[in-house]
């Protein structure tokens, strides 16, 4: 089941109560497992986690196509300049701005408001797209959960009470890279007044080291990443967006090479330039004992 089906079934013209809404997103968290039988499977499979993991990959495969439709796009002007952003983002920007909103129900409606667009359709991309990210996040932790229970109970006890998390092989190597990607500042708050960085596991597999899963941060965006006050949506797209950032940032250098010769000219071709200038000391000759130039004489 997706949005468009939904969609094809209800008059939009009528808004959506909140019950529905909210009906709506454990439709769409049913229907994903439903559609992969996914409670038989894990019940027979002999490894849940190999399951959980194919699982927790089609979520990122769905909330990537949903992201990319045209109706969670939201386009609009900034100074001079047409930009375009998440829905998704815009509607949690405006929960967060007004504490008055009880939920992100009513954000979808004043975003709504706001943009001049339909709420109904608005809100129904909207619940298939927390519908996805509520159940990634019960993934990773259910995927956490098994890893954590293979190891012995004290063990597992200890790390679970005093939160110890596993060591990122080369940690500092690591966090030196990560730090050079945010430039030291929060990729979230734009702080640059940060004691310390924290890393972030995007899939919240400590075991998953890869650069493209890490996420230098402050303390504060960090834990309202736990909280979720900041969503894995926003997390992989800020991911993205330093990727990119990195990867415009990687052009070639010009160099410039000083050559002396007995000869002045200058010559210049594609992004190099060389420079060849006549040296004005005269050259002395060394010669070593032995030899005629060494001792003229001999040559007599």
């Amino acid at each position: 089941m997706t949005a468009y089906e939904v969609l094809r079934t209800i008059n939009t013209f009528i808004d959506i109560t909140e019950i529905e809404y909210n009906g709506l997103i454990a439709n769409f968290h049913n229907s994903f497992l439903g559609e992969r039988n996914y409670e038989e499977r894990l019940m027979l499979h002999r490894n849940p986690v190999e399951l959980q993991n194919e699982m927790l990959r089609d979520v990122y495969k769905d909330l990537t196509t949903i992201q990319r439709r045209e109706e969670l796009r939201h386009v609009h002007s900034k100074g001079e300049r047409l930009i375009s952003t998440y829905v998704a983002t815009e509607i949690e920007d405006v929960w967060k701005a007004d504490k008055r909103l009880p939920s992100l129900f009513f954000a979808i409606k004043e975003f709504s408001k706001g943009t001049g667009r339909n709420f109904t359709e608005t809100a129904v991309h909207q619940a298939e797209f927390k519908a996805l990210c509520d159940l990634a996040h019960e993934l990773q932790q259910s995927i956490y959960n098994h890893e954590m229970a293979k190891k012995p109970h004290s063990s597992f006890s200890k790390m679970k009470s005093k939160k110890i998390r596993a060591k990122i092989p080369r940690e500092g190597k690591v966090r030196a890279e990560l730090q050079k990607e945010i430039n030291s500042v929060c990729p979230f708050c734009s702080s640059d007044d940060v004691g310390h960085f924290e890393i972030h596991h995007i899939d919240e597999d400590p075991s998953n080291n890869k650069n493209d899963n890490l996420l230098l941060l402050c303390p504060t965006c960090h834990s309202k990443i736990t909280k979720r006050d900041i969503t894995l949506s926003e997390v992989i797209l800020t991911k993205k967006k330093i990727i990119t950032g990195l990867e415009k940032r990687k052009v070639p250098l010009s160099k410039d090479i000083l050559i002396r010769a007995s000869v002045a000219n200058v010559i210049s071709g594609g992004s190099n330039i060389i420079n060849i200038a006549q040296s004005k000391k005269p050259i002395k000759l060394e010669f070593p004992p032995g030899c005629i130039g060494y001792d003229p004489a001999q040559a007599i």
